[in-house]
């Protein structure tokens, strides 16, 4: 009879083990959910508050937001990156497909220092004096929606303005 007992209080303590593991599982879940979905609630960007974008962490500043108002342009994305550029990124308002988009690179003293376009692209890596855009090579007969290739653009800084490494 006592090994019976035995073997139930095993029994009983491996379902609690398993319960313990299931609720700890959900639980850990939900956490990580709730945290998922406030943080992509929080880089949520709408027409209301383009202009007051803070985005991973840099507020740009009153005069890159009339620079981009003025360019009838919406904010996508702004980053600070290197020796305190700011790199941001902007599709045309009203954009339907919002396929091409517009980078700025600006110094701290709001300084415009390089701008170009791109084609669905979205930031690389960055050191001190260089970023990189990695955006699709569109082949024919491919739809815009499922590029199976991409390519690395890389740009430097000579200190006054940034140019494309090739």
């Amino acid at each position: 009879m006592n090994m019976t007992q035995n073997k139930k209080n095993i029994l009983l303590y491996l379902v609690f083990l398993m319960i313990g593991v299931i609720i700890g599982f959900h639980l850990a879940t939900q956490k990580l959910t709730k945290e998922m979905f406030a943080q992509l609630k929080q880089n949520q960007i709408t027409n209301s508050d383009q202009f007051n974008i803070n985005h991973r962490g840099y507020k740009i500043s009153n005069e890159i937001e009339l620079f981009i108002k003025s360019l009838n342009q919406i904010v996508v994305d702004v980053r600070e990156f290197g020796l305190g550029f700011i790199y941001v990124q902007t599709i045309g308002e009203g954009c339907a497909s919002c396929h091409a988009k517009w980078i700025y690179i600006f110094n701290k003293k709001n300084k415009k220092l390089f701008e170009t376009t791109s084609d669905d692209n979205f930031f690389g890596f960055s050191t001190d004096d260089t970023f990189s855009i990695i955006e699709p090579v569109r082949k024919e007969n491919e739809p815009l929606c499922c590029p199976t290739e991409y390519k690395t653009r890389v740009f430097k800084s000579d200190g006054k303005t940034f140019f494309e490494i090739k």
